[in-house]
């Protein structure tokens, strides 16, 4: 298990990212009414058009420039704590929205929402309090991602390995049942005129923890590219390629779904089923792929619902 300094700083670089990502998320959303309907059954070229409009919307663009500016310390949170822990505390940015609304678009808040954020206030404590047991690798003594900043705090604390083709095969296998549910359900959209937003937002929220997975094995890799290792690197070069190909094309699809479900339904419909399947699906795959362990699983649970019901209970901040 990470000393204390070590989870604190991963935990507070996740909820960092997390506000930077949900403030992206805010001035698209305020976009989203005046930019063209995305839809998906006109085929590739429809799509890249849509988006090339968007491209031209300046306030969509500085969003896509703050999520990708937030990246860095996602993935470095990633490297410190694992994607079990990680990726649950990203609902926290939700709160960007509540502090959006209430001082800008001075909206009050219900009592609802107000309960909400008070869960979103405990939810890393109690997530915290779940103890992860495991520092995720796939390189054998590999050092973290961000040995600088960890060095400049007095924290040296190396990874243990778990470089082993169980490990790739288990992740194949997730992976091509998540695709197979991904297509199915892409198919069913064609098939039905109702609950678009729904299955948009479920894809969305499989995309985005496809990405997460992803990011997990990439991390540790380009730790070694950065550190100037090239032969090491080598090494993984392939796994390296597939990993960011795959990360970044679960984020982009993410963001693809996540803006037709809110262009087909309102936030309070989208946000429960993207927000679930995009937590929880990093969870498993850090306990069943990574082998990430929860030494209390009832205070981590509880964490989880609390962010989840309070990511929930703000969505109307996200119509």
């Amino acid at each position: 298990m990470p000393n204390l300094d070590v989870m604190l700083i991963g935990m507070g670089l996740s909820l960092f990212s997390a506000c930077i990502f949900n403030l992206a998320g805010v001035l698209q959303k305020r976009e989203v009414d005046k930019l063209p309907e995305l839809r998906f059954d006109q085929g590739v070229k429809h799509i890249i058009e849509t988006f090339m409009e968007f491209a031209k919307n300046k306030l969509w663009v500085l969003a896509v420039i703050l999520g990708i500016a937030g990246a860095p310390f996602y993935m470095i949170s990633f490297d410190i704590i694992g994607i079990t822990l990680a990726q649950p505390l990203q609902g926290f940015g939700v709160l960007v929205l509540a502090i959006f609304s209430v001082r800008v678009l001075k909206e009050p808040l219900n009592s609802y929402e107000k309960i909400g954020i008070i869960f979103l206030l405990i939810a890393p404590l109690l997530l915290g309090l779940g103890s992860i047991q495991g520092k995720v690798a796939i390189i054998e003594n590999y050092e973290y991602f961000a040995p600088v900043i960890l060095g400049l705090l007095g924290i040296q604390e190396k990874i243990t390995n778990i470089n082993d083709f169980g490990l790739l095969l288990i992740l194949s296998i997730f992976t091509i049942i998540v695709f197979i549910v991904s297509v199915t359900l892409y198919l069913i959209h064609f098939k039905t005129t109702k609950d678009h937003e729904k299955i948009f937002a479920i894809l969305a929220g499989i995309d985005f923890a496809i990405g997460a997975i992803y990011l997990q094995i990439l991390v540790p890799i380009l730790g070694i590219l950065l550190r100037g290792n090239s032969q090491a690197f080598s090494n993984y070069s392939l796994l390296f390629l597939i990993s960011g190909f795959i990360s970044i094309a679960g984020n982009i699809l993410g963001i693809m779904f996540i803006q037709g479900a809110f262009q087909k339904g309102k936030a309070i419909t989208v946000v429960p089923f993207q927000s679930t399947f995009g937590t929880l699906l990093p969870i498993l795959a850090g306990l069943i792929i990574f082998r990430q362990s929860i030494l209390q699983p009832i205070l981590f649970i509880l964490g989880v619902i609390f962010m989840l019901i309070g990511v929930i209970s703000l969505s109307r901040m996200q119509e």
